[in-house]
């Protein structure tokens, strides 16, 4: 899999499967990312599928529509895999690995 975090031009954060073709990128069960901090100072993760009426779960669009990509933090990589890839997430303390909900 081939999991990157992506910032569109609207401002959404999602994750997904990404792949890139000449001047267009397709966005495999991309899920969105919202984040920010709560009152007592803490930070929050939300996460939701992404266009998640319309039924499809890949979404093919022009480059210039992305912002950048990037490799997302292992933790992050690896919850989005065992929810929406393979389920094979690399080895490592599962106890200290904090609850991202996708």
């Amino acid at each position: 899999m081939n999991i990157k975090l992506v910032k569109l031009a609207t401002g959404e954060d999602i994750i997904c499967e990404y792949k890139e073709e000449d001047d267009k990128v397709t966005l495999e069960k991309p899920v969105m990312i919202e984040s920010g901090p709560t009152e007592e100072g803490f930070g929050y993760i939300l996460t939701f599928p992404w266009m998640m009426i319309s039924g499809k779960e890949t979404f093919e669009l022009q480059k210039i529509h992305i912002i950048c990509a990037v490799d997302p933090v292992e933790d992050l990589a690896n919850q989005y895999s065992s929810q929406f890839g393979s389920g094979i997430v690399t080895a490592r303390d599962f106890p200290d690995v904090p609850n991202i909900i996708l």
